[in-house]
């Protein structure tokens, strides 16, 4: 059986000029059976066309912020960002879109995913959203941090079983406008918006937490990343 080819964004560090990628991410992918390729910045509109057209699905990975220019505001001041990671970003969305392919986007990815699609972000959540939750944790990043709504009839409780879960948070930013072709699945306790999908497509998911830094001590965590692999297939 043929194993699912998944292209994957990922970060870049400039003193070292490489691009680098936390080992969990292609931990979680191969152990479901996937298979990871990373994409480079600055590919072209053509380029993100033929990525889309040879994987067979996209994860979008954790990073620095999205630029608030992306959603059209005014830079408050709180954000560290990457605009050639954005635009690689957006150029990837359109094309597995266009060539209606799987799409997992984790932390960074459900923000830039929510951007791309016509959303807005809050720039920093201390400053600009009245909270008691605990959305950034220090490591290990394999505990619990806060608890989740899971809401009925939406995948992700079909995939748990359950409308209550426990999961980490490493994030300063968080989904503020919710982009119109996405609904939400779960929020956290102070209701931010902590997973969204796209109800007319097989796999387009975004979380807010990271299921691959807890994958080894939750197994309910890895059942996301199997889902999204397994729904390559499906094509």
């Amino acid at each position: 059986m043929k194993k699912p080819l998944i292209a994957m964004t990922t970060s870049y560090m400039e003193k070292k000029d490489a691009y680098v990628s936390p080992t969990n991410y292609l931990d979680t992918l191969r152990e479901t059976g996937g298979v990871p390729m990373i994409v480079p910045y600055d590919i072209t509109p053509e380029e993100a066309k033929k990525y889309a057209r040879t994987a067979d699905g996209l994860m979008l990975t954790g990073g620095v912020d999205v630029e608030p220019s992306f959603y059209h505001h005014n830079d408050l001041g709180y954000s560290v960002t990457c605009p050639r990671r954005d635009a690689t970003e957006k150029l990837l969305i359109d094309a597995f879109l266009e060539a209606d392919k799987s799409i997992l986007a984790i932390c960074r990815g459900i923000q830039i995913l929510n951007a791309s699609l016509g959303g807005t972000l809050y720039q920093d959540l201390p400053a600009t959203y009245q909270s008691n939750t605990k959305h950034y944790m220090r490591k290990p990043y394999d505990r619990h941090a806060h608890y989740l709504r899971v809401l009925p009839g939406t995948p992700l409780f079909d995939l748990w079983g359950t409308g209550q879960m426990q999961v980490n948070s490493c994030h300063h930013q968080g989904i503020m406008d919710l982009a119109s072709p996405l609904l939400v699945m779960a929020e956290a306790e102070d209701r931010l918006i902590e997973g969204v999908y796209m109800p007319d497509r097989e796999f387009v998911w975004g979380v807010q937490w990271h299921p691959e830094k807890m994958f080894r001590k939750h197994p309910e965590q890895l059942m996301i990343i199997d889902a999204f692999v397994k729904s390559t297939s499906k094509r």
